[in-house]
């Protein structure tokens, strides 16, 4: 009986002790609202539209539904072109809240393999994100302010 209790203490122990330890706050995350691809120069540039909490608090951008910016880096890989943009804002890329991947028109001509594999391989991925294709930049769609 002294040996059960001593396996139930330890169990417990271990239990209580084992929480969320990596948890992570909003506004340590760079909140992906949208992701767009070109080609451009013999590289990939990878655009982003993510949510500037800065700009959700009292300004008058909030009031007009515009709390997004977006942040564009280029590099030889979709992959890479995100680990540039995560150096550049200084925060860990969330993609659970990503509604679409735009493609442009170069990068759909020359490199549509590469995205679609990007899509059906990469962690950051979604299943049900919506996949377009833009006449001209992608980037272009994803600073439309409408």
């Amino acid at each position: 009986m002294k040996t059960f209790k001593c396996i139930a203490l330890v169990l417990l122990t271990a239990l209580v002790f084992t929480s969320c330890s990596q948890t992570q706050k909003l506004g340590d995350l760079t909140v992906v609202q949208g992701m767009g691809i070109d080609r451009e120069e013999g590289k990939t540039r990878v655009s982003l539209q993510y949510l500037n909490l800065a700009k959700s608090s009292g300004s008058t951008e909030t009031l007009t539904g515009n709390i997004t910016d977006v942040s564009a880096e280029s590099a030889d890989s979709i992959s890479a072109a995100v680990s540039n943009i995560s150096k550049t804002l200084s925060r860990e890329i969330f993609f659970g809240q990503n509604k679409v991947v735009v493609f442009g028109e170069d990068y759909a001509a020359d490199s549509m393999e590469k995205g679609m594999d990007y899509l059906l391989r990469s962690d950051y991925s979604r299943p049900d994100v919506a996949v377009a294709m833009a006449q001209g930049f992608a980037k272009e769609i994803l600073e439309n302010k409408e």
